[in-house]
């Protein structure tokens, strides 16, 4: 998906926690000034998104990680269909190429 689309989710899903007083895990809550930040998901995917998807192209091109079914993603409709295509976790450790 493209940055602005990966962002923008973030930022929709870190509003809606922080104002919705959503607990996370263990307890945590996210408050307005952890979400912005230089720990928040927000800066770590505004600072190392493009950098990860260019060690992840190169992953899946590695002779080396060949036995790796790498699934990519470009659109939200892509990863609906792909999810619904997924019934428990074993189609989920199939998928991932894992066998059982």
């Amino acid at each position: 998906m493209a940055h602005a689309r990966v962002i923008w989710q973030l930022v929709k899903r870190t509003f809606r926690s922080v104002f919705g007083n959503e607990v996370l895990w263990a307890g945590n809550v996210e408050t307005l000034k952890l979400a912005f930040s230089i720990s928040s998901l927000i800066w770590c995917s505004l600072k190392n998104l493009r950098a990860r998807r260019g060690e992840y192209t190169a992953a899946a091109n590695s002779t080396g990680l060949a036995h790796i079914q790498f699934i990519r993603l470009r659109s939200r409709r892509q990863i609906d269909a792909f999810l619904a295509g997924l019934t428990d976790g074993q189609t989920l450790l199939r998928s991932c190429g894992k066998g059982l």
